[in-house]
């Protein structure tokens, strides 16, 4: 691309002295103090993760609610109930994922 280091030199990058990547930069960490983001995600994902733990305590086989912010996951364990065994393992020969997806989906749903 550059045939000699005199024409590198004229490249730049958003990570150098560029003044409108630091004036975006400086905007970015104005909004996010200005609107307190931080704390906000922190304070409404741990609402939204105590609701979330309700739901599925009919199911055996969901884990323990986990997350940080609103960043939050729900992992599943194979079913304990010999009924659902077989359900589960007809589910993970199609695809892995579809049992869970069919859980989360009827959460959503409830």
């Amino acid at each position: 691309m550059y045939a000699s280091l005199k024409r590198a030199i004229v490249h730049t990058s958003t990570f150098s002295e560029n003044s409108l990547s630091m004036r975006a930069r400086l905007a970015t960490l104005g909004l996010l103090e200005g609107e307190r983001l931080g704390a906000r995600a922190m304070e409404t994902g741990e609402r939204f993760r105590a609701r979330l733990r309700e739901a599925p305590a009919p199911y055996e086989f969901v884990k323990p609610v986990r997350g940080l912010g609103m960043l939050n996951g729900i992992e599943f364990r194979p079913p304990k109930k010999l009924a659902l065994q077989a359900l589960y393992e007809a589910f993970d020969r199609i695809h892995p994922a579809m049992f869970r997806q069919r859980i989360v989906m009827r959460m959503f749903r409830e």
